[in-house]
């Protein structure tokens, strides 16, 4: 989670299955890093949904994450962008 949380509620599901619930959810404003997780999927490609009930947003991406995989979440001008990398983001 990058940009754009302020005390919010995330759920993100892979498929059909809710793989992550977080309350509180907030933003450093610094760094631009909110929270980061872990979660094991099998390679290919995958749909993720990312669920902020607090901004009444959600969002379904398609995503291929064959070997291993970084998403970034934001919040940006009122929609939920994703990035993915090969790479983990950095944060200073």
């Amino acid at each position: 989670m990058q940009e754009g949380f302020l005390d919010d509620t995330v759920s993100v599901h892979v498929g059909d299955r809710e793989v992550l619930r977080r309350e509180k959810v907030r933003t450093r404003l610094q760094t631009g890093y909110a929270d980061s997780y872990e979660i094991e999927v099998p390679d290919g490609p995958v749909e993720v949904r990312v669920e902020v009930p607090s901004q009444r947003l959600a969002s379904t991406f398609a995503v291929d994450v064959s070997g291993a995989a970084y998403l970034g979440v934001s919040i940006v001008a009122g929609t939920i962008r994703l990035r993915s990398s090969r790479e983990p983001f950095g944060y200073v």
